[in-house]
């Protein structure tokens, strides 16, 4: 099944997703580094 939503719709969903991520870190969350990383994933492509 496909979805389609109108451009409002899809507005209101990036705002969601927006503020809900930024809500999952916090204002002191420190950035990470790629030598921060214990185990690189060799599957991931940027």
């Amino acid at each position: 099944m496909l979805i389609l939503l109108d451009e409002s719709e899809m507005n209101e969903w990036h705002q969601f997703s927006g503020k809900h991520v930024s809500d999952a870190y916090g204002k002191g969350e420190p950035e990470y580094t790629l030598n921060m990383l214990k185990e690189p994933n060799p599957d991931y492509t940027p």
